[in-house]
C-alpha cells in the first residue's frame, strides 16, 4: 500500500495540471499536487484551506464559483467548470480553467471532491496579443485610402470575405451589395470586362499570380470612376485559396490626362 501510494503521488505531482482532492468522511482530508502550489503560489498548508483560495481569487470569479458550489450543495449538479483568475501574493495574475467533480453516497451526501486547474495564462496572453494585432491591422485596413477586398475560400467551399470602407466608397456599393459574388463584375464597364476576364482566367489557371489593369466602375447613380485594379491569388497547402484585390481611384488623374491630351 505504501508503494502504491508513493507511485500515485509521483504520478499526480508530475502532472502539469493542478489536482486537489478532498474527502468528507468522519474526518475531512485534503491533498493537492505540486502544480497547484506552482499556480497559486501557496504553501501546501495554505492550499488545503478554502478561505486561502478566496483571498487570492478575483472577487467576481469567487462569486461565480460560490454560485456553482451552491448548486452542488443543493444537489442540482455534480460538476462545474469555469475560467477564473488567481491574484497571487507576489502580484502576478494567473488565469486558470477550474473543473470540479463531486462523488455522492446513495443518499446524496457528498463523499469526495476532485478539482483540477489548468494554467491558461500563456494562452490568454497570446489571445490578447492577437487581439491587439488584429485591432491594429483592422485600423490600418479601414483607414488607408486604398480600396481593399479579401476573399478566402476554404477547401470545403466555405467563403469568407472582407471589404474595407474605401473600396465601398470608390465603387459606390453598400455592405449588402457586396454579398453577391458578381457585384463587382456587374458594375465594371462593359468595355473593360473582356480584358479583365482574360486576365482572371489566367490567374485561376495558375499561369500568372497577379494582374493589374485600369478599368471603370459604373456606379448605381450613373457616375463613372476610373481605378487601377490589382488582383492576387494564393493557394494554401490545405487546399484553400485567397484572393486579395486593391482599387486605387485614378479618376482625377484620367481627367487631367484628357485635358493635357486636348
Amino acid at each position: 500500500l505504501a508503494q502504491r501510494e508513493a507511485q500515485f503521488r509521483f504520478i499526480l505531482n508530475a502532472l502539469p495540471v493542478g489536482v486537489s482532492w478532498t474527502s468528507f468522511g468522519e474526518k475531512r482530508e485534503s491533498w493537492v499536487n505540486d502544480a497547484v502550489l506552482r499556480m497559486t503560489g501557496l504553501t501546501r498548508e495554505e492550499a488545503i484551506t478554502e478561505e486561502t483560495y478566496r483571498a487570492i481569487t478575483d472577487p467576481d470569479d469567487w462569486n461565480r464559483q460560490a454560485a456553482e458550489y451552491a448548486r452542488i450543495r443543493a444537489g442540482e449538479a455534480d460538476a462545474f467548470r469555469l475560467e477564473k483568475r488567481y491574484l497571487r501574493l507576489d502580484g502576478t495574475e494567473v488565469n486558470v480553467l477550474l473543473n470540479v467533480q463531486v462523488f455522492r453516497a446513495p443518499d446524496g451526501k457528498i463523499l469526495q471532491e476532485v478539482a483540477t486547474i489548468a494554467d491558461l495564462t500563456e494562452l490568454k496572453d497570446i489571445s490578447r496579443r492577437l487581439a491587439r494585432q488584429e485591432a491594429r491591422l483592422r485600423f490600418i485596413f479601414e483607414n488607408v485610402p486604398l480600396g481593399i477586398s479579401w476573399r478566402y475560400t476554404a477547401s470545403d467551399g466555405t467563403v469568407e470575405r472582407y471589404i474595407n470602407e474605401a473600396h465601398l466608397r470608390i465603387s459606390g456599393l453598400s455592405r449588402a451589395d457586396v454579398e453577391r459574388d458578381t457585384v463587382f463584375d456587374d458594375i465594371t464597364h462593359p468595355d473593360d470586362r473582356p480584358l479583365q476576364a482574360r486576365l482572371h482566367a489566367q490567374l485561376l489557371a495558375g499561369t500568372i499570380r497577379e494582374y493589374s489593369l485600369d478599368k471603370r466602375y459604373v456606379r448605381h447613380d450613373g457616375s463613372v470612376v476610373w481605378v487601377t485594379f490589382t488582383n492576387q491569388r494564393r493557394q494554401n497547402p490545405d487546399g484553400s485559396e485567397e484572393h486579395l484585390s486593391t482599387a486605387v481611384d485614378i479618376t482625377e488623374l484620367k481627367r487631367v490626362q484628357e485635358e493635357l491630351a486636348a
